[in-house]
C-alpha cells in the first residue's frame, strides 16, 4: 500500500507531527495496536507494529511539501485495503492540515 499526501508545513514540522502520530496510535488504539516501534534515519520512519495480530511494516518519507506512506499489508488484511487507505488518510489530514 502506498499514500502520497501533500501538504504547506515544510519537513520538520510534519515530521514531528508524523511521529507524534505514531505514539498516539499507541494511546487511542492501544486494544488493537500492539508492538509499535519505529525508528528514524534521515527523513524516513520506519515502523513496525501488531494490529490485531497481524504484523505490519512500512515507512513514512517526509519531504518539504509531502509524505509518503508504504506499509505491506499481509494478504488476508488486503481485502480492507479502502478502508485502511482512507482511515491513514483521514489522520494525515487531521495533522498535515
Amino acid at each position: 500500500m502506498r499514500i502520497e499526501y501533500s501538504h504547506g508545513l515544510g519537513k520538520d514540522t510534519a515530521y514531528k507531527r508524523i511521529e507524534r502520530l505514531l505514539q498516539s496510535l499507541k494511546e487511542e488504539y492501544g486494544d488493537k495496536i500492539t508492538d509499535i516501534q519505529q525508528t528514524r534515519s534521515g527523513n524516513t520512519i520506519n515502523f513496525d507494529m501488531t494490529v490485531q495480530g497481524y504484523d505490519i511494516k512500512g515507512k513514512i518519507d517526509v519531504n518539504d511539501d509531502k509524505v509518503t506512506f508504504e506499509a505491506s499489508l499481509p494478504f488476508i488484511v488486503r481485502m480492507f485495503s479502502g478502508k485502511i487507505e482512507q482511515g491513514i488518510r483521514s489522520k494525515l489530514e487531521d495533522i498535515l492540515s
